[in-house]
């Protein structure tokens, strides 16, 4: 244990002094005596003591009163030598960090937390034991106690016994009996007049720590002592009240707890100057900071100024000190003070104590106190200033606290930063005044940040000579309520007050010229403001959440005057385009006024909804696009005569807006300038404005009339659209063109007048006009007015269009107009008629104006082709149109003089109007035209199995005799046909068809009458009789008919002519029976008169009885015709071939032959017959000898089998394979025998052989039956010789269920000298193959690689190409059985 020392502690009561600093004298450490790395060593243990020191901490915290919690259980304190290297004790070795020589760990007995208890639990038996001090030696390991007796230290030994933390080698007693503690008296001092001391009127001082400045009150001052700085004592510096300057009472003051302190307000804020700065004598400090509690490490060095011990160096001693002291009568115990070896005198109380690490800044870490009593001892106590400032709630003026600065040029200064933050918890202040001078130097700015976030500020008075405020600088000052900015200020920056929640009012300098970024952002309490002239500026966010602002006044709407990006109203509330503006501007904003001579840019206002009036400067002279869009509570634009271009959609969706006065000097408006503004009832249109734009009334639905101005030519597209209300209006005379939708949806718009000047009307511009029964279009002269799509759809169903007369026609069938060609009508009918006959041949003469026409009605009495020809010495045109005044003729172009024009028209019988015009909108003149009749040449063209509507051209050429020649090419092959002619008459009796109705002629000049069918002998000319109305030919594959329809009078409504094929009767063997005699009726009582055939398909070779039976009587006879189609492969056509010709009449009306049919194509049926009488035509199919015994299936393994038994059974044994069977697996087949126990022939090529379906099985020539696709199906063989012994049998196909890989090997041998070119077939025939067919297989070739020079190629059908011998192989895969392969060695030699 350490020898006992006694030691007195005494108050040094030490009046306070501002020490002021400067550079040039500065004191350094380096006059201190030591060694020379001292002070780099120190500063280098300062810097890695809060990181050497995490290894030890429980958590993040720093030191305080009570430490217990910090550190764990292996730390046994710390401290700097004499040497500068950091110590720091450990009770167990762990993983410790290396910092070199820099730190050294030290293995000790105790630790920090014993230590600490120990400490704890003495302080607070201080009083009731009588202990001067105690405190934590972190050097020597132990607890220092003060006491006065060695009683005094048993009595601490036994209570500590007593609570079980007494350990004798962890305390050590400091015991001096004659020493005890009291107050000292305070001395009076003179200091200068730089704030160096207080004097008191009592004759006492102490020592000024720092200017401070309090966080509660906003007041500046002093910090000193409490028991300097009495309570209700007037404070004086640097004398006495006769010599010294008043600075004020104390108003916060405490000497209890952690501190000794007491901060004195000037007592006059604006008279003392504000100073970061300390001195001693003629020494300064102007570089003194704030330091930290990370400075505070035993061994530390240290500078204490004092009014009487002066400037001192010395280390730290103690980090955690706890002391009694004796105010007056009252004891008292500071905590958590340090210890330093500085001497501390009597005078010195108050002053500042700095950590110095050296270099050219020192740190303020504590205020000092108390001293020894006795000079025989040196050293001092001080209450750290960071217990001070969380105690007091003050801050020290240093840099880095209350004000950091810059010094500017021209003896100016920015305040950088005030440094404390007022908590929100705080009782808010009245006002704050920023000293307008600092350190002697005019204050011109204020930094970025600088007063930001001071929330309980309620009013800053700003330095008169102001001329910058800088970015954020008084942001986050949520209650500040009042702010006055002096005119001097020219620049606001960035987010300068943005969060001033509370203000409500504010006048911005009148030599303004930036407001930065968010600058008044967050003014939720804002009212009103006034941007003057003089700006230049407004930075985005400027007003954003300003949302209680209910009116503006600014020179310019966006970021700067006329700028080209950000110039929407919007931009300085935060919206990023104009179409954001309503979702940033202040919903309570109501009125806006522009000031400035910029023009209203682009989406300036756009959606700005709530503002209700804006009023524009007399120097504006344009708003541009969107300008005003979407305001849809703007009731009032105040539109000087300056402006002269209104912008696209600038008013657009403005729907409260009622009346409009437009200025008188507008030339031009963009598209859609009023759509939407519903509530728009009146306005008026300068007569300069030559242009009604796009959309420019869209949907104004309360306008109800509008006079448009004289000067007008164009209405764009959708001008008045919707404007639902529009009664009428009146289009200038010089219009030109009414755009697409210009009056949509108009719907109360009941008539419009279409000026001659106007040459387009575009789509839909009139659509939807319900009320709209009345167009009179004007435009008479060439190139009238023309139409977009759907002008008048959705109108009035009455609609009348009122078109010139002469220029009906041409509105009629103009592109557009046409769709209401019903709805046109002239305002006259008085047209020259020309009446047309069959033999017109007259000439008329028209004389016309230059542009216009003249429209003759043609009436034509009957359907004939006419020759119309015009003839002039200029250009002309001659269009016919039918009585629905329907284009049905245009001539082309012809230029030059002499000109004529022909049209060569059929014409039916009915109204038509002719126009003639001269091309040449500049001619004028004489027209000469002739009309007359013009006979068509060979006939009207009819189609095969078509409708041909034969009517029209039903000519009169006789009486009681009207004709039309028809033109048939037939090319759909040699055959029998059906020729009908079919009519409806007017009053839907049956159509009367005269002998002669249709005649078939071979010629053009129709003198030739073709032969129905062609036989010799027989009078079968193709002309129906009296009521016929069809007819049966028989056509070569390709030949040309001319066809002359004839009827006695032109009464039918309608009148078809139709070539088509005759009725179809499939005859298939496989649907009759088997083994009987089986009858096919072919005409079953027929009873149809004239002609009447049938076509026979024919499926298999039979025999057949034909039998023929006519029960009525007529004289002329029926001709019964069975005739067959053949195909000649040799030139590529068909002819008929007649089997049977039978006569019938009232003699003969029965016949019964036998006949052998093939398969193929037959035609049967008869001609001439008179009457309804029943004919019976039947085809009988004999059999001699059937049944299916017949045939032999794969009857045993001596007889050649199919691939069912070589190749799918060839695996098994063959006692075990399927001879005889019917069934087939699927791709492979059987082989049927002929039984010879029939006694008929055993060659089966003597049989036509036939599959019932040929998708199951097929069936080839030699009776070899390949399975397709899974099913049963019949194969049929019928003898050539006799068909009626025919037989059949049933198979049964089954899919293949094997998995294995099948690969059947053959040889094939080829001599090379015998190929030519190299090439020869492959013949799978003679291979054991699944099915002999190349096509089906996929075939690969794969040529071995001694085979060096040889190449095979092999095409689809089988012909392989060598260059020389050699062996090769060939692979086919089986396609319709993926799982069989045939491998084919070929060896050329």
């Amino acid at each position: 244990m350490k020898k006992a020392i006694k030691l007195f502690i005494f108050i040094q009561i030490l009046l306070l002094s501002i020490l002021v600093i400067s550079s040039k004298n500065r004191i350094y450490a380096s006059e201190i005596t030591d060694s020379s790395s001292y002070y780099e060593n120190c500063n280098n243990s300062v810097q890695l003591f809060p990181e050497v020191i995490e290894l030890f901490k429980n958590n993040q915290a720093t030191r305080s009163v009570n430490s217990s919690s910090i550190y764990t259980n292996n730390y046994a304190g710390s401290f700097i030598d004499e040497n500068g290297i950091l110590n720091v004790g450990y009770l167990q070795s762990v993983n410790f960090s290396s910092y070199g020589d820099q730190v050294q760990y030290i293995q000790r007995e105790f630790s920090y937390n014993y230590l600490l208890e120990v400490k704890d639990t003495i302080s607070e038996i201080m009083i009731e034991y009588d202990v001067y001090m105690v405190g934590i030696d972190e050097e020597e390991n132990e607890v220092d106690v003060y006491v006065a007796s060695q009683s005094i230290a048993n009595n601490i030994i036994a209570y500590l016994q007593e609570v079980n933390l007494y350990d004798e080698d962890a305390i050590h007693f400091n015991i001096d009996s004659a020493n005890c503690v009291a107050p000292t008296s305070k001395i009076a001092y003179g200091g200068d007049k730089i704030n160096d001391s207080i004097l008191f009127f009592e004759g006492s001082y102490g020592t000024i720590c720092v200017n401070a400045y309090d966080n509660e009150t906003g007041k500046y001052g002093i910090l000193t002592n409490a028991h300097v700085a009495e309570a209700n004592m007037t404070m004086y510096h640097n004398g006495n009240v006769f010599q010294g300057d008043k600075i004020g009472v104390a108003t916060k003051r405490q000497n209890s707890g952690t501190i000794d302190a007491a901060f004195v307000p000037f007592d006059k804020q604006n008279k003392w100057e504000v100073t970061t700065d300390a001195r001693y004598e003629n020494a300064t400090f102007n570089n003194i900071r704030l330091g930290s509690e990370e400075l505070i490490i035993q061994g530390a060095p240290v500078i204490k100024l004092g009014q009487t011990s002066g400037y001192t160096q010395g280390k730290i001693l103690s980090t955690n000190l706890d002391c009694s002291i004796l105010y007056g009568t009252e004891e008292v115990i500071i905590k958590n003070t340090i210890k330093y070896s500085n001497q501390s005198l009597s005078g010195d109380s108050g002053g500042p104590v700095y950590y110095d690490g050296g270099g050219e800044n020192v740190y303020l870490i504590a205020m000092n106190f108390a001293g020894p009593r006795y000079d025989s001892f040196t050293f001092g106590i001080g209450c750290t200033i960071f217990n001070v400032m969380s105690e007091l709630n003050i801050t020290p003026i240093l840099s880095g606290t209350i004000f950091d600065t810059t010094n500017l040029e021209n003896n100016e200064i920015r305040i950088d930063k005030l440094v404390p933050t007022i908590p929100s918890q705080m009782q808010i202040r009245t006002e704050f005044e920023i000293p307008s001078y600092i350190n002697g130097r005019t204050v011109t700015e204020i930094g970025d940040s600088a007063f930001a976030n001071q929330f309980n500020i309620s009013k800053f008075i700003l330095p008169t000579n102001l001329r910058t405020i800088g970015n954020s600088a008084f942001k986050g000052c949520g209650f500040l309520q009042e702010i006055t900015i002096p005119d001097t200020v020219t620049d606001i920056g960035a987010n300068a007050f943005e969060d001033c929640f509370y203000i409500e009012n504010i006048t911005l300098p009148m030599n303004l010229l930036t407001i930065g970024n968010a600058a008044f952002k967050g003014w939720s309490s804002l009212k009103t403001i006034t941007i003057p002239n003089s700006v230049t500026r407004i930075g985005y966010e400027a007003f954003a959440l300003c949302d209680n602002l209910t009116s503006i006044t600014l020179p310019f709407i966006g970021e700067k005057n006329n700028n080209t990006t950000h110039n929407y109203f919007g931009y300085i509330f935060g919206a990023t385009s104009g179409t954001e503006n309503g979702s940033y501007v202040p919903s309570k904003l109501k009125e806006v006024t522009v000031t400035g001579n910029a023009s209203i840019a682009d989406a300036a206002f756009q959606n700005c909804v709530d503002i209700e009036r804006i009023i524009l400067s007399n120097m504006i002279t344009s708003i541009g696009d969107s300008a005003c869009s979407g305001c849809s509570k703007l009731t009032s634009i105040t539109m000087p005569n300056s402006v002269t271009y209104i912008g696209s959609n600038a008013f657009e969706n403005c729907n409260k807006l009622t009346n409009v006065t437009v200025s008188t000097g507008l030339l031009e408006v963009g598209d859609y300038v009023f759509k939407n503004c519903t509530n728009l009832s009146t306005i008026v249109l300068p007569n300069t404005l030559t242009i009604i734009g796009k959309g420019m009334f869209e949907n104004c639905t309360a306008l109800t009339n509008i006079t448009l101005p004289n000067a007008l030519t164009t209405i764009d597209s959708n001008a008045f659209s919707g404007c639902s209300n529009l009664e009428s209006i009146t289009i200038p005379e010089i219009v030109t063109s009414i755009g697409e939708n210009a009056f949509k949806n108009c719907g109360n718009l009941s008539s419009i007048t279409l000026p001659e000047s106007v040459e387009h009307v575009g789509a839909g511009a009139f659509q939807n006009c319900e009320e709209l029964d009345t167009v009179i279009v004007q435009r008479e002269i060439s190139q009238i007015t023309s139409l977009g799509t759907y002008v008048f759809e959705g109108c009035k169903t009455t609609l009348q269009i009122v078109v010139p007369m002469y220029r009906l026609a041409e509105y009629k069938n103009k592109a557009n107009w046409s769709t209401y060609a019903s709805k046109i009508g002239s305002n006259s009918t008085n047209y020259d008629t020309i009446d047309m006959h069959c033999l017109s041949n007259f000439n008329r003469t028209t004389e016309l104006e230059a542009r216009y026409n003249k429209l003759y009605r043609l009436e034509v009495e009957c359907g004939k082709s006419y020759t119309i020809t015009s003839t002039s010495n200029q250009a002309i045109q001659m269009d016919i149109y039918n009585s629905a005044m329907q284009l049905i003729y245009h001539t082309p172009r012809v230029e030059g003089t002499n000109c004529q024009k022909v049209i060569q028209e059929y014409l039916g019988k009915g109204t038509y109007y002719l126009s003639v015009s001269f091309l040449d909108e500049t001619s004028s003149g004489i027209i000469q035209t002739n009309y007359k009749l013009t006979w068509p040449g060979t006939g009207l063209n009819v189609y095969y199995n078509k409708n041909n509507y034969v009517h029209t051209h039903l000519h009169q050429t006789g009486e009681n005799k009207y004709q039309n020649q028809l033109v048939y090419n037939h090319n759909k092959g040699a055959g029998v046909y059906k020729v009908t002619l079919t009519g409806t008459a007017e009053d839907g009796t049956t159509v009367f068809y005269p002998e002669g109705a249709i005649q078939i002629y071979s010629d053009q000049n129709r003198t030739t009458l073709i032969d129905k069918f062609s036989l010799t002998g027989y009078d079968i000319q193709a002309k129906t009789k009296q009521g016929e109305n069809s007819m049966i030919i028989c056509l070569l594959q390709n030949t040309t008919l001319y066809i002359t329809v004839e009827m006695t009078d032109n009464t039918c409504t309608t009148l078809n002519f139709t070539i088509t094929p005759v009725e179809v009767e499939e005859i298939n063997l496989f649907d009759l029976s088997e083994s009987t005699d089986t009858a096919i009726p072919i005409f079953a009582e027929e009873q149809t008169k004239g002609d009447q055939f049938k076509r026979l398909n024919v499926k298999e070779l039979g025999k057949f009885e034909l039998s023929i039976e006519y029960s009525g009587y007529q004289t002329s006879e029926i001709l019964v015709v069975l005739t067959k189609l053949n195909y000649n492969s040799t030139s590529n056509s068909y002819t008929l071939s007649t089997k049977r010709v039978e006569l019938i009449n009232g003699e003969n009306n029965t016949s019964v032959r036998t006949i052998v049919l093939e398969e193929g194509i037959y035609y049967i049926g008869y001609f001439n017959k008179n009457d309804s009488a029943d004919i019976d035509i039947e085809l009988t199919r004999k059999i001699s000898q059937s049944g299916s015994g017949l045939f032999k299936v794969d009857p045993d393994q001596s007889t050649a089998s199919g691939s069912q038994i070589n190749i799918v059974e060839r695996d098994k044994a063959v006692s075990e394979r399927s001879y005889g069977s019917n069934v087939i697996t699927v791709g492979f087949t059987r082989l049927i025998y002929i039984n010879h126990l029939y006694g008929i022939s055993q060659s089966r090529l003597d049989y036509n052989w036939y599959s019932s379906n040929e998708n199951i099985a097929t069936v080839s020539a030699y009776g070899t039956v390949l399975g397709k696709q899974a099913g049963t199906v019949k194969i049929m063989a019928v003898l050539k010789t006799d068909p009626s012994k025919t037989f059949v049998k049933e198979f049964t196909i089954i899919e293949d269920t094997g998995t294995e890989e099948v690969i059947i090997e053959n040889l094939y041998k080829v001599n090379y000298n015998e190929l030519e070119n190299g090439k020869f077939h492959l013949d799978i025939e003679k291979l054991n193959c699944p099915y002999p067919w190349i096509q089906d297989y996929i075939w690969d070739i794969v040529i071995p690689t001694t085979e060096t020079n040889l190449t095979a190629e092999m095409d689809a059908f089988g012909y392989i190409t060598v260059n020389q011998t050699g062996t090769f192989t060939i692979i086919g895969e089986y396609t319709r059985n993926s799982r069989f392969k045939v491998l084919i060695t070929i060896v050329v030699e």
